[in-house]
């Protein structure tokens, strides 16, 4: 039998990755080893996983390197020890019990190589982020944005062929590492997994969801407000953030070449909109916007250590 791995990188997240946790032991086609990657946690983490979890790998990292570095060095790990499978998860994730079992089943069935779990409210009903189902075998051709299970249920196929949601609930076989190599460290979060998702396609490998492996995942708040007149919504994220998601989005939009892609003069325009809508750090929140977008303009790709996470 194949050997699965799962992956998860964490910060500071006692409480969520303890349930993760949970969730992930109790799947009834059981994981062969669970990695964390702890990015220098001071909040517990390290003695719950001890004491609770004492078959759990943690891998310790003084320095953050964010969700991008994190599945770097635990995809790392698991391809040189040999597993056939790496599963990655979310620490504020919790799948199915019986999630690995259907995207292991889907496997089975096709040569797919990527087979990923639907990521869903806590109530089911909605899609986190919505799900792109593409239009032809690429990205680049476009998409359909589905936004509850209701419709992609509607479909009838069990098994769907789109932007996968990385990196919540990603099967990805060893081969493909082979093939693509590990995500990028330098786009440390927010919107880190668009780049790894499109070198795996460029690769020509399609990327499928099993719409009843289901993951459930906290919908992200969004703050709204009506300024002159209009009204006016932002994801709440702290300044930091913004700027990582900003400096990713001009980054991947040029090297992928994304069909309908804001100009990166309408990206500023609209991070500095949210620099209005949010309510703290306004100052902050602007001077990380500059910075971000002269970063992606100029194609910077690092961990910014003038960036403060906080």
């Amino acid at each position: 039998m194949e050997k699965i791995a799962a992956i998860i990188p964490t910060y500071n997240r006692e409480r969520l990755l303890q349930a993760c946790l949970k969730s992930l032991v109790c799947q009834t086609r059981a994981l062969d080893a669970i990695i964390v990657v702890d990015n220098g946690s001071t909040d517990g983490t390290a003695e719950m996983i001890a004491s609770e979890f004492p078959r759990v790998r943690r891998i310790y990292e003084s320095r953050a390197c964010g969700s991008a570095g994190g599945f770097n060095k635990g995809i790392a790990l698991a391809h040189s020890l040999g597993f056939d499978w790496v599963w990655l998860m979310d620490n504020d994730a919790v799948p199915s019990e019986d999630s690995l079992r259907l995207l292991v089943q889907a496997s089975q069935s096709s040569d797919g190589k990527i087979f990923n779990s639907l990521v869903v409210t806590p109530d089911g009903k909605n899609i986190n982020w919505g799900y792109n189902l593409y239009c032809g075998d690429r990205y680049q051709e476009g998409s359909t944005l589905i936004r509850t299970v209701a419709e992609l249920r509607a479909l009838g196929k069990p098994i769907v062929h789109g932007m996968a949601q990385f990196y919540t609930g990603s099967l990805i076989h060893r081969c493909v590492i082979d093939s693509v190599g590990l995500p990028t460290p330098g786009f440390f979060t927010r919107g880190d997994e668009v780049d790894y998702v499109l070198r795996i396609q460029e690769a020509g490998y399609k990327t499928y969801t099993v719409i009843e492996s289901q993951v459930t995942h906290p919908p992200e708040p969004w703050v709204r407000r009506d300024i002159l007149g209009r009204v006016c919504m932002a994801p709440v994220m702290p300044p930091w953030k913004q700027y990582y998601a900003l400096r990713n989005d001009l980054i991947n939009a040029r090297r992928f070449h994304f069909n309908g892609s804001p100009s990166p003069i309408r990206l500023l325009t609209t991070y500095c909109g949210r620099c209005l809508v949010l309510p703290d750090r306004k100052f902050v929140r602007l001077i990380y916007t500059v910075l971000g977008f002269v970063d992606g303009l100029l194609n910077r790709l690092y961990v910014n250590s003038w960036i403060k996470i906080r």
